[in-house]
């Protein structure tokens, strides 16, 4: 085989070696984590409408964190300000790349934790992404919600979320516990081309 082509061969073959696994480690990387009930992990991503740090506040199992030293919020809490509020937002952050998939990791517990899932467009308007229907046994689980979204929402450098509490309301141990709590959200997506 004449050298030039056999060099050519070879050459070729080292740069697909090198360039598919940096192309492949450009994908599917976190670009945003909040802790929720973490109030260092919390800071600026705006969180609205949350309860308060759980167990911390009021005790209780919460799916094992009174165990492992955990914390959590809930969505949906007794309040007066406004007394019908069964949502919670926050703001989550694209600028090392572009959105694909939203992780939720949330607890089916003794209530009706069913919720849906709302990212606001680009043009303002809040965009249902996903919807959960909770498991009505009584087992508290914890449960990991991964949400692939829509390339029209996902385009900006910052990502709002809402998520709406649709069980049925108010439990036995609303008053005290709230209802649908969240332990963190992380959003995962494609990073920019440095690798």
């Amino acid at each position: 085989m004449n050298k030039k082509i056999l060099l050519t061969l070879l050459t070729i073959a080292l740069f697909l070696t090198i360039a598919i696994p940096q192309a492949s480690a450009c994908q599917n990387i976190l670009l945003d984590r909040v802790d929720i009930g973490n109030p260092e992990s919390e800071h600026c991503h705006f969180l609205r409408g949350w309860g308060p740090i759980e167990p911390e506040t009021h005790g209780g199992t919460w799916g094992g964190f009174d165990q492992t030293g955990e914390n959590c919020r809930v969505v949906y809490y007794n309040t007066t300000d406004p007394p019908d509020k069964q949502w919670a937002k926050l703001t989550l952050y694209t600028i090392k790349g572009a959105a694909k998939t939203l992780k939720i990791r949330a607890l089916d517990g003794i209530a009706d934790d069913s919720f849906e899932v709302y990212v606001k467009n680009p043009s303002g308007k809040w965009i249902l992404v996903y919807s959960y229907t909770a498991d009505p046994s009584t087992e508290e689980k914890w449960i990991i919600h991964e949400i692939e979204l829509p390339p029209k929402v996902a385009k900006g450098i910052t990502l709002r979320i809402k998520i709406v509490l649709t069980g049925e309301t108010p439990w036995w141990g609303f008053d005290t516990y709230g209802q649908l709590a969240i332990d963190w959200i992380e959003l995962w997506g494609n990073g920019k081309p440095r690798c």
